[in-house]
């Protein structure tokens, strides 16, 4: 994601907070939908085993109707990595691929909406402003209750 700015959302189903968050998340997204600099990634770091679960993080996604891409940290390398200690952790990463910015909190929308604007003007000249055009293939569940799996592709 070098030239874009990230935010990452470092979240578990079973975590209440990190469910309260994601209608933030999704109406920032919303918001800055025409932003081409800037990108939501989700970093799923299940705690405990049933949590780490392809099926069950999938089924979270759909339930949610998370339109980001999330990975799933099963080993918490990432989690680790970045240094994140509770949940919701939100990491502001620069256009050079450098952290700039963590909450290991919910972050009030309106802090969160302050500081992207803010990063996206700061880095502005930085910035990749150009659409991604990588594709990530992903495996997709059609619905909760039908499990079978179909190939999607989507650009980030």
């Amino acid at each position: 994601m070098k030239g874009k700015i990230v935010v990452l959302d470092f979240w578990t189903f079973c975590c209440c907070d990190c469910l309260h968050f994601l209608p933030v998340l999704e109406h920032l997204e919303s918001w800055f939908e025409k932003e081409t600099g800037l990108v939501f990634i989700g970093i799923h770091s299940g705690k405990f085993e049933a949590e780490k679960d392809d099926v069950g993080i999938q089924k979270a996604i759909i339930k949610n109707s998370i339109k980001h891409p999330v990975v799933n940290d099963n080993q918490m390398k990432m989690w680790k990595a970045y240094g994140s200690k509770h949940w919701p952790t939100v990491i502001v990463i620069n256009p050079n691929g450098d952290r700039i910015k963590m909450w290991d909190e919910i972050v009030p929308q309106k802090d969160l909406e302050t500081y992207i604007e803010a990063t996206l003007d700061f880095y502005n000249e930085n910035i990749d402003w150009s659409e991604i055009k990588r594709k990530l293939e992903i495996e997709s569940y059609l619905s909760s209750k039908d499990l079978e799996k179909s190939s999607l592709s989507i650009e980030i």
